[in-house]
């Protein structure tokens, strides 16, 4: 069980990744006022998000940051002082030289370990976030504004 929309962008690989290593840029992407992420590997993200209408914090920690391939992390709902699930989804962004830009697929993948019972619940609740949000189009939009 995993979510993959894929989009191009006229921009080269290099513009592309530079784009996700600017905190401002994952402001926008998100269209959080605020938002906490450390840009290394094993950096802690906070990022409070609206998905289908209710406000919710994520939390999460930057995984795997390789230049102009991937940009990974982990993303778990905080629910009261704590993280709902003991073992967080991912989130991966790849990127890859297409013919006319650069191709940037979105994965979000691990509902597979998530409980039993709230696996395709939570899985469909985010389907809808990553297909209503347009945070994908507006990465995008926003490279090829850059």
């Amino acid at each position: 069980m995993e979510f993959i929309k894929n989009n191009i962008c006229n921009k080269s690989i290099e513009e592309v990744y530079a784009f996700f290593l600017d905190q401002k840029n994952l402001l926008r992407m998100f269209g959080a006022d605020v938002f906490e992420i450390e840009i290394i590997e094993g950096g802690e993200i906070v990022i409070p998000v609206d998905i289908n209408g209710v406000k919710s914090t994520i939390l999460g920690e930057m995984t795997l940051l390789i230049p102009n391939e991937r940009f990974s992390f982990s993303w778990n709902e905080k629910q009261g002082r704590r993280e709902r699930w003991s073992t967080p989804t991912m989130v991966n962004f790849f990127f890859n030289k297409g013919k006319d830009g650069t191709e940037i697929r979105l994965e979000h993948t691990g509902f597979e370990y998530l409980p039993q019972d709230e696996q395709q619940e939570v899985f469909d609740r985010y389907k809808i976030y990553w297909e209503t949000s347009g945070v994908l189009q507006k990465i995008v939009r926003g490279i090829e504004e850059s």
